[in-house]
């Protein structure tokens, strides 16, 4: 036996983990997500708490703060939930509760030529070839195949953006074949010539009569690049991954207004049978202030009317269900999420359901805007929201510490509007107003 040091430790760990980067403290997201994907891989098929105290044992007495380790511990599994990396089932049959398992080896290819990893092998064994674990990148929960970013060359397709918000694409292409109808500028163009050899996310300042005009390049492809890539998912798919869409990986909800969201719920309610008295039920209060999500739960004391609300069972977390109030009693519910959501946890169906039934009563949920110190802002989010989302906002933005709210993400300025109209539109929700 010998005794080693904390930094000794910590380098020995990310090894382990396959992180190799030292810089990350014990309870980063990144590192806590390695490790429950570790410990899943032969736990698995078991209920989040046993991973839960399967990666804080061994960490409780090294990690910088241990006070909120089992909470932050807590919300990485549902990261890894969100993402995809584990699958959350219960057995409606038994009644049993929910228990995790392992999402099978799969990869993402997004548009913008990103790869995403998902899914844990059992035991936690690695199949992929050398080179390309020395690829993987990871960001919170998120593991992707880093390349070097594409550089701008003749038959390059490049997108940009001017400081006004502008947009435009172009083709590089030799002198003679250039022909500014169809965007194919030159390579001796002052825009070709300012492009050339650049990456994506550079800005670069192209001359024009009044000054300088400065553009930030935000795609590249070509050619060569898709066939790289297409070698490259070849290569994943040869080791058994599974490719899973795009839309099915950032899938969401179609959009609709929240009258349509409840009124299917409420249709599928009226039919069901009547019900008794369920003890220790808890609901969600709907005339409650929204900003304040664990404030708004209670008895159902003598409420009337249809409420979101958690049912107890013998072993396992609460069940989610929707019912109908009277007086207090309960007369019907039915249990969350439907046979039909395929793909859906309870609480993602929970949770949008509840943000229609705000916006319904002219509550809506709220968001804050809050700028950073540089080119970016953070979005603050007062409920849970659903995976589907949670999964979108880890990718394009990233996550940072909330301060007197539930969720906060930080975006760069070129992606906060469509984020914003994409939550209005998903979620119905409002900016934050005291």
């Amino acid at each position: 036996m010998r005794i080693i040091s904390k930094d000794d430790l910590q380098t020995e760990m990310m090894t382990a983990l396959g992180l190799g980067r030292a810089s990350l403290s014990f309870d980063s997201r990144e590192v806590l997500a390695a490790a429950i994907r570790r410990a899943a891989g032969f736990l698995c098929p078991c209920p989040s708490k046993s991973l839960i105290d399967a990666v804080m044992q061994p960490l409780r007495y090294v990690a910088q703060s241990s006070d909120d380790l089992e909470t932050t511990v807590r919300d990485v599994v549902e990261d890894l939930v969100a993402v995809g990396d584990l699958q959350e089932f219960r057995d409606v049959a038994l009644n049993s509760s929910a228990l995790l398992y392992l999402a099978p080896p799969s990869y993402v290819y997004l548009l913008g030529d990103k790869v995403i990893l998902l899914g844990v092998t059992p035991d936690s064994v690695s199949f992929l070839p050398e080179d390309i674990e020395q690829m993987i990148g990871v960001k919170g929960g998120l593991r992707f195949l880093r390349k070097e970013p594409p550089h701008v060359g003749i038959g390059s397709k490049v997108s940009v953006r001017d400081l006004e918000g502008r947009s435009e694409d172009y083709i590089i292409t030799p002198p003679h074949k250039a022909d500014a109808s169809s965007n194919n500028i030159s390579v001796d163009s002052p825009v070709g010539n300012a492009l050339l050899d650049k990456a994506l996310g550079d800005k670069v300042e192209v001359p024009i009569p009044a000054g300088v005009r400065v553009l930030r390049i935000t795609g590249v492809s070509s050619q060569a690049d898709q066939e790289e890539d297409e070698e490259l998912v070849s290569v994943l798919s040869q080791f058994g991954l599974v490719r899973c869409s795009e839309d099915n990986w950032l899938k969401a909800p179609p959009d609709e207004t929240a009258e349509e969201h409840i009124n299917h719920f409420n249709r599928v309610l009226k039919n069901a049978a009547q019900c008794g008295e369920i003890p220790s039920l808890t609901i969600l209060d709907s005339e409650r202030n929204v900003s304040y999500y664990p404030g708004r739960w209670s008895s159902p004391k003598s409420l009337s009317g249809n409420y979101l609300g958690r049912r107890p069972q013998a072993y396992g977390n609460d069940i989610w269900c929707y019912l109908e109030l009277e007086k207090g009693r309960p007369k019907k519910f039915l249990d969350l999420p439907f046979p039909s959501s395929a793909g859906l946890r309870g609480c993602d169906e929970a949770w949008r359901l509840q943000a229609a039934l705000d916006a319904r009563l002219r509550k809506p949920q709220q968001y804050r805007l809050r700028k950073t110190t540089g080119p970016s802002y953070v979005v603050d989010i007062f409920s849970p929201i659903p995976n589907w989302m949670e999964r979108r906002w880890d990718w394009i933005g990233n996550r940072v510490k909330n301060i007197g709210c539930l969720l906060s993400f930080e975006f760069a300025k070129s992606d906060l509007e469509q984020e914003i109209d994409f939550a209005r539109r998903k979620l119905w929700l409002a900016e934050y107003s005291q």
